[in-house]
């Protein structure tokens, strides 16, 4: 670890460099990225019983569409709190 060259400063004021700030950037851009697939994933996978049935002219798609949707909005976070 770097410190900063004011290395009088007091001990709040200090910053610390870890590494490249390149590769900070390049990791949170990463994280980031990877949180919004994983957003987008599960919606498409609660939408996929709502693609069968509209595939095969199902009677009751829209209905099968909310239950999907407010399913993952509603039991899907509260399934991950275990």
């Amino acid at each position: 670890m770097q410190r900063c060259a004011n290395e009088t400063a007091p001990r709040a004021r200090r910053l610390f460099i870890i590494g490249d700030p390149f590769l900070n950037y390049f990791a949170l851009g990463i994280l980031v990225f990877v949180v919004i697939v994983i957003f987008y994933g599960i919606i498409a996978i609660h939408d996929i019983p709502h693609i069968i049935a509209k595939s095969r002219d199902h009677s009751h798609q829209d209905a099968i569409h909310a239950a999907g949707s407010s399913g993952a909005r509603l039991v899907s976070p509260l399934g991950h709190l275990d």
